[in-house]
């Protein structure tokens, strides 16, 4: 859960930054924001393979 707040936290930031045009201070939470995107993608992925293959299937991929 902490992932999602994060992303919506970075978010605003960007927006925030990017309407008083700064764009120097916004390549800050868009560096974190790209961070806290593939930290989603390593945690989505395997559920996304154990809801196809079934845990069983899944575990035994990873020895």
């Amino acid at each position: 859960m902490h992932h999602v707040y994060a992303i919506k936290s970075h978010t605003q930031d960007i927006k925030q930054t990017g309407d008083v045009n700064d764009f120097a201070t916004r390549e800050i939470p868009e560096g974190i924001l790209n961070n806290e995107d593939a930290h989603m993608d390593k945690i989505e992925e395997p559920q996304e393979q154990i809801e196809q293959m079934s845990l069983q299937i899944f575990l035994s991929t990873r020895t």
